[in-house]
Formats: structure tokens, sequence, C-alpha cells
């Protein structure tokens, strides 16, 4: 019997083979992605009027989040890591961009009252680079050290954002050229979907911690410390496997 050809066939096969080896990461950030709607609820009783503008800005950002994430989940399955990196390089963006609300609390109002693409982070409302945020953003949460790696993160990510040509693979068969495309499932599509994820979930993370203080409760803080340790070991989990080289 001839096997479906169908992209949709395709997929489906490459989604059979590569899920076992995503699935503690899907539910990493699949528990993330539910902590955050949990922390949400507390907004419930409240008027808008209790809520500062930095809170009300970190809230919106979440939820714009949360649809990232899922997004992320769903073009890791489907074989497409490097577009799911493409994703968390946004994800980044807007978690830094709602850290900085702690340190530049008058920030979030032009934020908020942003009407135009041209009113965008970070130079219009800072004036500086993501580099200088994100410098800015570890010195005010306590972790200046790690500026430097966190920075170079976004780097990496952005590499598939702007689609470096290294990413695209190209085969020479009998001296003729033939580009490779998805979904992909080989080691370097694995490291790529495991990183996209870890750090999808970590940003998310970030955020939540954010509002943690104001709307936190002891569950919500319970389970953001298990989320923590759930990355740990998958951290740990992609070093013992790939290496502490650049996933890139």
């Amino acid at each position: 019997m001839k096997s479906d050809s169908s992209i949709q066939a395709i997929e489906a096969r490459a989604s059979e083979t590569i899920f076992p080896e995503l699935q503690e990461h899907l539910n990493y950030v699949n528990d993330a992605y539910i902590l955050a709607f949990k922390v949400q609820e507390a907004m419930g009783d409240k008027r808008i009027t209790d809520i500062s503008n930095e809170a009300r800005a970190q809230f919106m950002i979440l939820m714009r989040i949360t649809d990232f994430l899922r997004c992320i989940q769903l073009l890791t399955v489907k074989g497409y890591p490097e577009q799911a990196c493409t994703l968390a390089a946004s994800v980044f963006e807007l978690a830094h961009t709602a850290a900085m609300f702690c340190h530049s609390p008058g920030k979030a109002e032009a934020w908020l009252e942003a009407e135009s693409v041209k009113q965008q982070m970070p130079r219009s409302v800072t004036g500086g680079t993501w580099k200088d945020l994100v410098k800015a953003n570890c010195e005010c949460l306590g972790d200046g050290l790690r500026a430097e790696s966190e920075y170079q993160v976004y780097q990496q990510l952005c590499w598939m954002k702007h689609s470096l040509p290294k990413m695209q693979d190209m085969r020479v068969e009998e001296d003729t050229v033939k580009l490779v495309v998805g979904p992909h499932t080989d080691e370097r599509a694995l490291s790529h979907a495991w990183f996209a994820l870890e750090h999808s979930g970590m940003l998310t993370e970030l955020v939540i911690s954010l509002l943690i203080p104001d709307f936190g409760t002891e569950e919500t803080k319970g389970k953001l410390q298990v989320i923590g340790e759930q990355r740990a070991r998958l951290f740990q989990k992609a070093v013992e496997r790939f290496g502490r080289k650049d996933p890139f």
C-alpha cells in the first residue's frame, strides 16, 4: 500500500517520531501556561483603579505570552523548531519589557498608550538597546552577572528570527542542489526544539515572578518554585545530551 506523501501525513509521522523526545519539555511549558492563568485569576475581584499601570501592563504581556507558548508547543511537535525559536524571540522581548516596569514604572503608561509600531520597545521607550535593557533588568532583579548569558539567549533566538543562512541545510545529490525543508526530526532539530521550549517557559516564569509578590498565593508561589525545578532538570538533561556549546 502506497504511503501518504501529503504534507499533513509527513508532519503526522514527524510528530510520532519527535513527540517522545519532547514530552517532558512540553509538560513543563504547559505547567507554566496553566500557572499564568492561575495568577491572572487574582485580578478577578479588583477594579481597574486598584491595579497599577505597571501591573496592568505586565498582566497584558503575560496573557499575550500564553498565546505564543501554545504556538511554540505546536510548532515543535510538528517539526518546525526554528520557527518556534522565532516566536520565542518575541517572548523574550515581551518578558523583558515587563521586567523593565519594575525599575521604570513610569514607562508602563507610555507602553499602554502606544498607538503606533514606531512607539516600540526598547529604543523609543527607553532610548537604549535590548542589550542595555537586559542588563538593567538583571541588575534590578539582583542578578547582574547573568546579563551576558541572558542576552546571548536573545541573540541565538534572533538567528532564527532573521533567518541566518547557515541554518538552511543544502545537500548535493549527483551535482544537483537540494534545499532541505521541514518538518525536521534530527538531533539539531531536537536541540533547537528543547531550546525554544525551555527558554519560552523560563521567560514566562520571569513575568509570573514579577506579579507573584502582589497577586500570588501560597499555592502559586509553591507552583512557581516547582516549575523552576522542572526547568533546571531539563537544562541538565540538555547539557548531558548536547554538551554546553551553543545550541545553534
